[in-house]
């Protein structure tokens, strides 16, 4: 069975670090651009500069998101496949963020080495013909609703629907003071 997470807001609260790093990069975020890639909405110069904005800024505003922890869980039992040569799952990240942005972000969450990145800078078009080519369907997490219908509407993927901690008051910061 496959598992495949959306990066921000799934994994990584990252909304705000992103629209910070963009407006100090030089531009105001569209609320429309979440969920586009950035090629849909914005000058390279300006993403290159939120790039490198990008972790100072996820320091500050980053928060760890509602399912990293299953993700979490999963990493300890695809160990523990091994170990006992029981079958695998994969383990997938699939996304709208830049590669840059998701390499830094799996780098934070201490994720690299145990997830492979199956898609970045994905359109939802893109994700759904992404999922639709692996063999074996699983479950596909994202904290959009409207996206995870699309990519997952009439296909054998089960859908996800990953709660937002954006207004939680218990947040878990990515970096402690």
């Amino acid at each position: 069975m496959n598992f495949v997470f959306d990066l921000d807001g799934c994994l990584i609260d990252s909304r705000a670090a992103v629209i910070e790093a963009y407006q100090q990069a030089g531009i105001i975020m569209p609320q429309d651009a979440w969920g586009k890639p950035w090629q849909d909405w914005c000058p390279r110069r300006i993403h290159d500069k939120k790039i490198e904005l990008y972790p100072t800024v996820l320091k500050k505003f980053g928060f760890v998101g509602p399912a990293l922890r299953t993700l979490d869980k999963l990493i300890t039992l695809k160990r523990n496949a091994i170990v006992t040569k029981q079958v695998q799952h994969g383990l997938w990240i699939l996304t709208s963020a830049s590669r840059e942005a998701t390499i830094l972000a799996l780098n934070i969450l201490r994720i690299t080495n145990n997830v492979d990145v199956l898609g970045c800078s994905y359109s939802v078009v893109e994700k759904r013909s992404a999922l639709l080519a692996l063999e074996e369907p699983g479950l596909y997490f994202d904290d959009d609703a409207k996206a995870l219908t699309q990519i997952t509407d009439n296909t054998p993927w089960v859908p996800v629907l990953v709660a937002s901690e954006r207004d939680a008051d218990n947040k878990e910061a990515l970096w402690m003071p």
